[in-house]
């Protein structure tokens, strides 16, 4: 029941393709690569503090900016293809972000108080993706960890996460080489968290 909303010229919504053996536990990490590709165009070529909401939104000073899905296709420990979505607030106002999303949200041209063009953050973002994922497929996740964690929105910070109908609450304590959430529990324990949504973000319990 969330709604998704496309205005005409504002968004940049892309799917990328990808078919190349790449192993069925993998591929979730693929979301995070995506993100990270996102938040380090967002950075350099636009001069936004663009941070990480694991594992799959990117905000803006808390605000969303952009989100990824990724979905695919396996047989037994192999994808046979997967396709990784991604939707950016690029020149939307602020009036256009407003309800009924369910989360505070941004765009590109509200950050930067100016239009842009799509065209040119597609390049930036494809030239991007494409250097790291080289980078992924020959070194893995763990080579990524420490820009995970430094463009990271949550680490250090309280946060509820939500799995079904299971609510987990604790401090994001770090990534693991497999691109699970260690989450530090209010009775000292820690938990790893593999699936799940971060709906809330605070500074203490």
């Amino acid at each position: 029941g969330r709604p998704w909303v496309s205005l005409p010229q504002c968004g940049l919504y892309v799917s990328l393709l990808l078919r190349d053996d790449l192993p069925s536990r993998d591929a979730p990490q693929t979301t995070l690569i995506t993100g990270l590709t996102l938040v380090e165009v967002l950075q350099e070529h636009y001069g936004l503090p663009a941070r990480i909401k694991w594992p799959n939104d990117v905000l803006i000073q808390g605000r969303k900016i952009a989100g990824i899905l990724t979905e695919m296709q396996a047989d037994q420990d192999v994808v046979r293809f997967l396709v990784g979505g991604i939707g950016i607030n690029v020149n939307h106002s602020a009036p256009q972000l407003e309800a009924p999303f369910r989360y505070p949200a941004t765009s590109i041209a509200i950050e930067r108080h100016e239009a842009v063009r799509r065209s040119d953050l597609l390049l930036a973002f494809l030239k991007q993706f494409e250097i790291n994922y080289t980078r992924f497929r020959k070194d893995g996740l763990a080579s990524f960890l420490a820009d995970l964690e430094r463009t990271s929105a949550v680490l250090g910070r309280t946060v509820t996460v939500h799995r079904g109908s299971e609510q987990i609450k604790g401090v994001a304590l770090g990534i693991t080489a497999e691109g699970a959430l260690r989450l530090g529990l209010e009775d000292g324990q820690e938990q790893v968290i593999w699936v799940g949504d971060i709906t809330q973000i605070a500074d203490g319990f």
